[in-house]
């Protein structure tokens, strides 16, 4: 295995952190409509926003294994999910009903190796550089070699045919490249950050369509790949942009706008050059932004500053002690100086499970196209033939 991997420590999770259930937290309704019960598993890449514990032994900033992340999770109990509780690829993991995927790190990864996994590693970007400044993760390439080894071991077990079988029929969740902007080309982390946005957009895109590639090849057709959120509206860039109003940082939002109308664009060629594949693109940006400024409208009272931090807008720290959150979370949409709070996971992930307009465009977005794609609920309702 690469050498990232060989300086991990294999992390021990109690088996109810991945066990069904799904229990009433701060008021959120978790239940779906006619779920199918069909998929055999999931299998999760990116970042923060859904690593579930890799990043627990790592030598990095870039871990929430300790209170008071996890406070409202179903154990009580920090698994190293960035939240008070359950992340999107979570709550999309309920709507399947699915047990939720073991970090691939975790030694339950490998005693149920039919149940999918997560790849997902905090600081991790489409490029290999993003977010070193950080310490160790899983890049987005290493990330895809994990689940390239899991295919062989899947080959092993079950024979070809079924395995490509199981791979068809799972879903892949992929929430990555927020990192690319705010621990690489805003902050000038690497070299890839010295080029004008429109070459390192183009960058991230070519990489993020190779690394797609090679998830068809190994057998993958059914891909749910987020888009990014308003970064801009994150309270640590409210506590950078020394704002007195709330008001979001609308340069970096149009920066990620960008990236998003470019990544549509590269999936709606994808599948059209690619039988049978269904890589579909769902919007976040939407619903992060719409909590943000019209909080009320879902039941917060806050909506621009972290429930657990520092400073102005609770942006300028990192979410460390159990005596830095707030009053009420479940008020907040933000729980720390950049992820969601467990309710407001809760709402993104509607949106991307059955979202009323599937081909919804993304805020400021520089594209006049609209391109329709598949909600994860009719992704994962589709029968497919090819293996």
């Amino acid at each position: 295995m690469f050498q990232l991997l060989s300086t991990v420590i294999v992390l021990a999770l109690i088996p109810s952190q991945w066990s069904w259930g799904n229990p009433m937290i701060d008021g959120v309704n978790a239940q779906t409509n006619n779920a199918p019960r069909d998929v055999p598993a999931i299998y999760l890449f990116g970042d923060s926003t859904a690593d579930s514990g890799n990043n627990n032994e790592m030598l990095t900033i870039a871990r929430a294994n300790f209170p008071p992340y996890g406070r409202d999770f179903d154990t009580r109990h920090a698994s190293g999910r960035f939240s008070n509780g359950k992340m999107t690829s979570d709550w999309i993991t309920d709507f399947l009903r699915l047990p939720l995927a073991p970090p691939y790190m975790s030694p339950e990864a490998q005693m149920f190796p039919f149940q999918g996994a997560n790849f997902a590693s905090a600081g991790a970007g489409i490029l290999n550089n993003t977010g070193n400044v950080l310490g160790q993760k899983i890049s987005g390439w290493q990330q895809i070699e994990l689940f390239l080894q899991r295919r062989n071991e899947l080959i092993a077990k079950m024979g070809v045919d079924a395995a490509s079988t199981h791979l068809r029929d799972s879903i892949l969740y992929i929430a990555t490249g927020g990192n690319d902007y705010i621990h690489n080309w805003i902050t000038n982390d690497t070299d890839a950050a010295l080029l004008p946005h429109d070459q390192f957009n183009n960058l991230l895109l070519t990489t993020f369509e190779n690394q797609l590639q090679v998830l068809y090849n190994a057998g993958a057709r059914k891909v749910a790949v987020l888009g990014i959120g308003p970064v801009g509206c994150a309270p640590h860039f409210l506590w950078l942009s020394n704002t007195t109003t709330g008001e979001c940082m609308e340069t970096v939002n149009q920066y990620v706008s960008q990236f998003n109308d470019g990544l549509r664009e590269m999936l709606v060629r994808f599948n059209q050059q690619h039988q049978g594949a269904h890589f579909v693109y769902r919007d976040i940006w939407n619903t992060v932004y719409s909590m943000a400024k019209f909080p009320q409208n879902y039941g917060f009272t806050n909506g621009d500053t972290a429930c657990c931090g520092l400073d102005h807008y609770g942006g300028g720290s990192r979410c460390l002690s159990p005596s830095m959150v707030c009053e009420n979370p479940p008020a907040n949409v933000w729980w720390d100086e950049y992820h969601p709070s467990h309710r407001a996971n809760n709402f993104i992930a509607r949106q991307i499970w059955s979202g009323v307009d599937p081909s919804t465009t993304t805020h400021n977005s520089t594209s006049t196209t609209v391109y329709s794609f598949l909600t994860v609920q009719q992704l994962a309702a589709l029968e497919l033939t090819d293996v």
